[in-house]
């Protein structure tokens, strides 16, 4: 018998785990198809019909932080075995360490993850012993950071910002009425202000994930937010939903190299994405009618518009083994490669909902793509939307020998209101609720700049 290279991939135990690991969202994808009833829905947009004057607020509490060490508070003994790294990470967060409406909610992040910071360095002895003067400093700075109204404001700053951007008419009630309606749940008394609804966004969760001292491992910030579209006239609940944000992952090391900067620029993006998702996702989101995956690739599937080229392989875990690094990654062999996807409506979703898919008009395509970075999008590095067909050559190179995610939406006009579909991604988790890209994504890489050169 001949001797069959690809089956000697398979040869040693663990690849045979790792082929059945990639191989079951497609086994998993086959099963689903033959529950298509269950795939086939009228997306519930009936919240969506009308163009309510809206408020945004910030719903009371604290999100649940999660860090190793956990930093809650002075109160909870936040400088509790601190240690000089986590000093000196703290007094960079000073004044002039961020500008902008989304740092008061970042700053309590970066707290945490000094203290996580703490964990690797700070019995190796990071920096010099502070001074009784500089842990001070760092106390005062902890006690501002966890004001969870400077949290949850940062949110609503941000959704509201999308707002804005989106069309909606917001409006800003009186603090007094705002504050008295979050603490009892009873907005009804902003439809005598004018308000036909309520836009409540709280921070629901707020930490890093992945930390390990031993490794210097990355780190990946995250938030999770809850929002509820309450009606004023009867206070009911008009739509609920969780959102999240995946944020790039960041060694530890470079709080101690590179400072707060980093860190900071994550958790500012992250705020404006998930401000961003929250609202796409309560005023314009509608589902595709059909919610079966698609074929994406070798040994991989798509909910939404699929990928035509480059194609998507296999289930990608976040390791850098080898079928990480090259079987899951396509080599588009340009630094401007051409980008192609499924164009909306597609034949399922016609099929499903003949009548309004034929009202579909103007029809375009948002396409983002981001530079991968501890198997996660770190920066997004190239961003259209309104493209015109579902066809797309870059405009400028991306760099060479670097991996990406990119994902693509359709932006459309059905009875006179713009409305987006979700964005594309390999995982059903993903394609709703968590803000893209994200690692579940659609993935490519380039090669070196010797080859292309060659190759040009």
């Amino acid at each position: 018998m001949p001797r069959v290279p690809f089956l000697d991939f398979l040869h040693s135990p663990r690849q045979v785990l790792l082929r059945l690991a990639v191989c079951s969202p497609i086994v998993l994808a086959a099963l689903q198809y033959g529950c298509a009833s269950i795939y086939h829905q009228r997306p519930d947009t009936t919240h969506q019909t009308t163009s309510p004057t809206t408020a945004v607020v910030a719903g009371g509490g604290m999100p649940d932080i999660r860090f190793e060490p956990i930093v809650h508070g002075p109160g909870e003994g936040a400088l509790r075995g601190a240690g000089p790294f986590f000093v000196d990470c703290v007094s960079r967060l000073g004044a002039g360490a961020c500008s902008g409406p989304y740092c008061p909610g970042a700053m309590i992040l970066l707290v945490g993850l000094c203290g996580v910071g703490t964990a690797a360095f700070g019995i190796a002895g990071a920096v010099t012993a502070p001074t009784e003067a500089e842990v001070a400093e760092a106390h005062t700075t902890v006690t501002v950071a966890v004001d969870p109204e400077a949290v949850q404001n940062a949110l609503r700053e941000a959704v509201t910002v999308a707002a804005v951007q989106g069309g909606t008419v917001v409006v800003e009630p009186p603090q007094g009425l705002v504050a008295d309606a979050v603490r009892t749940g009873d907005y009804r008394q902003f439809a005598h202000q004018g308000i036909d609804t309520v836009l409540e966004v709280s921070v629901t969760e707020a930490g890093a994930a992945g930390a390990d001292a031993e490794t210097d491992a990355a780190v990946t910030v995250y938030l999770n937010a809850n929002a509820r579209l309450i009606r004023t006239l009867d206070n009911s609940v008009l739509f609920a939903r969780e959102y999240r944000y995946r944020g790039e992952r960041l060694p530890l090391s470079s709080l101690a190299i590179d400072g707060t900067g980093p860190v900071i620029a994550s958790l500012q993006t992250g705020y404006s994405s998930l401000g961003t998702t929250l609202y796409d996702g309560v005023f314009r989101l509608y589902p595709f009618p059909d919610r079966r995956p698609q074929g994406a690739g070798l040994l991989s599937v798509a909910y939404g518009l699929a990928p035509i080229y480059p194609p998507t392989r296999g289930a990608h875990a976040g390791s850098d083994f080898f079928a990480d690094r090259y079987f899951l990654w396509h080599d588009v062999g340009t630094l401007q490669p051409t980008l192609q996807w499924q164009a909306f409506p597609r034949d399922a979703d016609r099929t499903v909902m003949p009548d309004e898919m034929a009202r579909v008009t103007h029809v375009a395509y948002d396409l983002l793509i981001a530079s991968e970075q501890g198997a996660a999008p770190a920066e997004v590095v190239y961003r259209r939307t309104g493209l015109a067909a579902p066809v797309h050559t870059l405009e400028v190179p991306l760099s060479a020998d670097t991996r990406f995610f990119w994902t693509v939406r359709a932006r459309f006009e059905l009875d006179g209101r713009e409305r987006f579909t979700e964005w594309g991604s390999t995982n059903d988790i993903a394609r709703d609720n968590i803000a893209a890209p994200s690692r579940y994504s659609y993935r490519f890489r380039t090669s070196s700049s010797a080859d292309h050169a060659a190759g040009n």
